[in-house]
């Protein structure tokens, strides 16, 4: 990354003040990014499990209802039996 940004203040499609700025800014958000996540990796918690379980569920029920629709849209489009 550093090296296209000193290439385009080379090229003067960009200002040494903004790509130090732009720099900058990647590096906090890194920064930002990996103690969100938390580089711990603890064991999720009771709660963090149960989020898991009820989306993990709902997600299921959801897929099960796309591919029921699928089939009776396919089954609709080929039209009665001759």
């Amino acid at each position: 990354m550093r090296d296209r940004v000193s290439a385009a203040v080379g090229a003067h499609r960009l200002t040494a003040a903004k790509g130090r700025a732009a720099l900058a800014r990647l590096a906090r958000h890194l920064a930002y990014l990996s103690a969100d996540i938390d580089l711990a990796y603890d064991k999720p918690t009771a709660a963090q499990y149960a989020v898991f379980d009820r989306l993990n569920s709902q997600t299921q029920a959801g897929e099960q209802k796309l591919q029921t629709a699928i089939t009776v849209t396919l089954s609709l489009s080929k039209g009665p039996s001759p």
